[in-house]
């Protein structure tokens, strides 16, 4: 059966005192041994005992342990070492233990968990965040009726963790054309990646209540998180803020696939993305402080390529609903819109010459030409929305 309580303890005790005292008496820690004892979980058939519950069990234990653990530095090392996905034994267990403890953190208001839960989102493997983020969903979205009041919520916990879950959220579920959904396919990667009704609202309402929650990793910015990025930056990880998957959701709203909604949802889909586009805009307005934090650094809100990126998204959409005329215009209207302010706040760094070239692949409505062929650079007032 699973370890025990004092048991629990004892291991935990032990790592915090590694932690504290490496510098000073500097041991190997036992990784493998730590993984055997916390997770190798045995059912016993005569009491029928399941590991989802010894799994419960112990991220109600952890639970507990993190909200007692008064040092941020320890806590947030105690809980990577316990949850990396680097080493390979006990790896899918140790994933579900995670998204069992966050969920807990998420019910309970746990700001301690879901404060490391955000570093460790921001750092590990994207396909790792993806899985805990879309774990969440399922608990939040699917399975608790109110369950997406709790991850609103979130935001008053720790707006840190807003901001990795929107980073996550906005980027997994990237609106794929039919195009990009070929290509996934064949790297064996093909999902729906167009969020629920229920998910886009989830993220409307937590960016309307505080537009600022996309800065919040460059903002709330410490020693802890500025230690920890710098020495995970061998793989593959979220973006630093969801500006740009932020981007994609409101200008691509309009053009969702009516085989996966009915006429009402879409009516409400472009309603809910209306709003979101509105937050979104306040959040770029407001992203002075953030811009200059990262100025100089290699880090970026929203980089040309990803503009591109984007850009190319919305024309092979554009293409594949040609008798959606009106949605189409939409969302090139809302493409200049966001690319308007985010340019003149110096969020995506990009020239007007450099961005007419960019859109002139696309449908031209009078807003983007407006947009593409002014003087946003010099005339415009900073943050003055045109349209």
């Amino acid at each position: 059966m699973r370890i025990c309580s004092s048991s629990l303890s004892e291991i935990l005790l032990n790592v915090e005192s590694y932690f504290k005292n490496k510098d000073v008496h500097p041991v190997n820690i036992d990784a493998p041994s730590i993984d055997s004892k916390l997770f190798n979980f045995e059912i016993d058939p005569s009491r029928k005992v399941s590991s989802i519950i010894q799994e419960l069990e112990l991220a109600l234990e952890l639970c507990s342990y993190f909200s007692d653990q008064n040092y941020d530095y320890t806590r947030y090392r105690i809980f990577d070492l316990i949850f990396t996905m680097g080493r390979d034994n006990y790896r899918e267990c140790r994933r579900e233990v995670l998204c069992k403890l966050v969920s807990l953190a998420v019910s309970l208001k746990n700001s301690a968990v879901l404060e490391c839960a955000a570093l460790w989102m921001k750092t590990t493997q994207v396909e790792h965040a993806n899985y805990l983020v879309n774990s969440l969903i399922e608990d939040f979205c699917m399975l608790k009726s109110d369950g997406d009041e709790e991850l609103k919520a979130c935001l008053d916990v720790s707006p840190r963790f807003c901001c990795v879950f929107i980073t996550a959220v906005t980027s997994y579920y990237s609106m794929l054309t039919k195009a990009e959904l070929k290509e996934k396919e064949k790297e064996n990667l093909a999902t729906n990646r167009w969020p629920s009704l229920k998910l886009l609202e989830i993220v409307q309402s937590i960016m309307s209540k505080d537009p600022t929650v996309c800065h919040a990793t460059i903002t709330s910015m410490d020693k802890l998180w500025r230690t920890v990025l710098k020495a995970k930056r061998h793989h593959p990880i979220l973006s630093l803020t969801p500006h740009t998957h932020v981007a994609g959701w409101c200008i691509k709203s309009p053009l969702v696939p009516t085989t996966l909604v009915d006429k009402t949802s879409v009516t409400d889909y472009v309603n809910i993305s209306e709003k979101l586009q509105n937050a979104l805009l306040l959040s770029l307005q407001a992203s002075k402080s953030a811009t200059k934090a990262i100025r100089g650094s290699d880090s970026s809100m929203w980089s040309k390529d990803e503009l591109h990126s984007l850009v190319k998204s919305l024309k092979n959409l554009c293409d594949e609903v040609k008798d959606r005329e009106v949605y189409s215009r939409m969302a090139l209207d809302r493409l200049a819109q966001i690319s308007q302010i985010a340019i003149q706040m110096r969020v995506v760094s990009i020239t007007n010459e450099q961005f007419r070239s960019l859109v002139d692949c696309l449908p031209m409505t009078d807003l983007l030409k407006v947009v593409s062929r002014g003087k946003l650079d010099d005339d415009s007032e900073e943050g003055e929305v045109i349209g």
